[in-house]
């Protein structure tokens, strides 16, 4: 490093004293924006995660509301709003149902993607899709979702709610799909 460099000079000269530990400190053991130095926010964020790692959970385990499974706390989130500190469901099943909770203007466009001669026995072969999705992300741990081939709302061209245009991806390919057609115009 080379002297009288703006970095040489931060690195290297006193910048103030911590109003924890009163020492001279240099710029960079400062951290952004405050007037503690990094080895005594270190000390302190260590001392508030020991003191509130257990805060308000009171039960080792619990059942869950959706799967009625007796698991750990640790499989449950914290919620203070409870009596026993810990969300009624699973950390499971809280996001498999909200993951699997679209939104009203999704569901207008799938209705109104959904042609009218469908059949009962298509309709049980996409709604066999979402189940694959929902066991896939139960087993696996990764989110999968279903996935429309040619795009529902494409700005060129719009795809049907119709068994041969789904595919099960995950959550990542399909966000990264975005509303753009996977098939070839």
């Amino acid at each position: 490093m080379k002297p009288n460099t703006p970095h040489y000079l931060d690195t290297h000269y006193p910048a103030g004293i911590c109003t924890k530990c009163k020492q001279i400190t240099y710029y960079d053991d400062f951290i952004w924006n405050s007037s503690t130095c990094r080895p005594c926010k270190k000390i302190a964020n260590e001392a508030y995660r020991i003191k509130n790692a257990a805060k308000g959970i009171t039960v080792a385990s619990q059942i869950c509301s959706s799967c009625t499974e007796l698991k750990p706390a640790s499989m449950f989130a914290a919620s203070r709003g409870n009596p026993t500190g810990l969300q009624y469901q699973c950390k499971v099943c809280h996001s498999l149902n909200t993951t699997n909770k679209p939104n009203s203007k999704y569901m207008e466009t799938l209705k109104r993607s959904t042609p009218p001669w469908i059949t009962e026995e298509m309709m049980q072969i996409m709604q066999g899709f979402y189940t694959i999705a929902k066991q896939l992300t139960s087993i696996t741990g990764v989110k999968y979702e279903v996935d429309h081939i040619k795009a529902l709302n494409n700005k060129t061209s719009c795809g049907l709610n119709v068994p041969w245009n789904l595919q099960v991806i995950t959550k990542s390919e399909n966000a990264s799909k975005g509303n753009r057609d996977l098939s070839p115009p």
